[in-house]
């Protein structure tokens, strides 16, 4: 009987350490969707949002997905949040073949350039899935706290037309050392460390 009590208190114990774990590495990100005026963009923005969660949780993240007016986008928060604002028509000469760009030095805020999305592919379905890459990218340099890019997966700075074809159907993954900047960047955020670069530094997803 002893036996048996200490093989459950064992389990009890790996759980809450795995509970901790996914706490610590939970991301409320609050999305300004306002410019998506069609339902078929609010609908490419819903099937994006599940597969971004799908693409993180493989890094060991977790995405609480909000609306910028809820409560619990405002004031002072128990997560991280990351700010999603959707722009459309935005001029060509400012942040030109960008499909996005982050701030990752002021390390709150991403902007979606939804109608170049929709520019580069043809179904509902490329839509959703090029939009996914380009949220998970894009929130990865937040949560990262640097403009860099990778060689590979979705942390490359450029996506070629094999790369988006395969979106839909075999996502694209994070490199390990992507992973490994992701669990450091949320380490030093949660003890309170700052970056001394300047905030105005983009990173931009062509």
């Amino acid at each position: 009987m002893g036996a048996i009590m200490n093989i459950k208190t064992t389990v009890t114990m790996t759980l809450a350490l795995a509970v901790s774990g996914q706490a610590a590495g939970t991301i409320r990100v609050c999305v300004n969707s306002s410019a998506l005026g069609t339902p078929a963009s609010v609908l490419a923005l819903a099937r994006a949002r599940t597969l971004s969660s799908q693409m993180f949780a493989t890094a060991g993240v977790a995405l609480e997905w909000r609306s910028t007016g809820a409560a619990a986008c405002r004031g002072s928060q128990p997560v991280r949040i990351v700010v999603l604002d959707f722009v459309t028509n935005m001029p060509p000469n400012q942040h030109p073949q960008a499909m996005a760009y982050a701030l990752p030095y002021e390390a709150v805020h991403v902007v979606v350039l939804f109608d170049r999305i929709e520019s580069n592919v043809r179904s509902a379905t490329g839509v959703s899935a090029l939009l996914a890459h380009v949220m998970t990218h894009e929130i990865t340099h937040i949560l990262q706290g640097t403009a860099r890019h990778s060689e590979t997966g979705v942390m490359k700075a450029y996506w070629d037309i094999h790369d988006i074809s395969q979106m839909p159907y075999r996502p694209l993954r994070f490199a390990q050392e992507d992973i490994d900047l992701i669990q450091a960047g949320l380490r030093e955020h949660s003890e309170g460390s700052t970056s001394a670069v300047s905030p105005a530094t983009p990173a931009v997803l062509q």
